[in-house]
């Protein structure tokens, strides 16, 4: 009787005692993850034609189409633009993968045709 007291006794301890260890974890992360911010370069482009960085001389909307269309907006000027704006990484700037992903995004950009 008394090994199954000390065996029960010793597994709700054990129980008890995970969720706390995962809380503490989890609170850790949720802390380091909310100070840097991931956007992709499909966000970067989105929020750009929003006018998210018409305050760094980005225009939004149909001057972002038009800017892009002209080669006056370049990939690297809108991770610069976000980089200044503290919403990326310094070193984004040296990710050829993601400015070459933002240049896609910033190449998709097409005016509807009005028919």
């Amino acid at each position: 009787m008394n090994r199954y007291t000390f065996a029960i006794g010793f597994l709700l301890i054990t129980i008890m005692s995970i969720p706390v260890a995962r809380g503490e974890t989890a609170s850790n992360a949720t802390a380091i993850r909310s100070n840097t911010i991931k956007l992709t370069p499909f966000t970067l482009v989105s929020l750009a034609y929003q006018g998210h960085y018409r305050s760094q001389g980005i225009r939004g909307y149909s001057g972002l189409f038009a800017d892009s269309s002209d080669g006056r907006i370049s990939a690297k000027k809108l991770v610069q633009a976000a980089v200044n704006a503290g919403e990326l990484p310094a070193e984004t700037l040296n990710d050829r993968g993601f400015i070459n992903a933002v240049d896609a995004n910033l190449d998709a950009l097409e005016i509807p045709n009005k028919q």
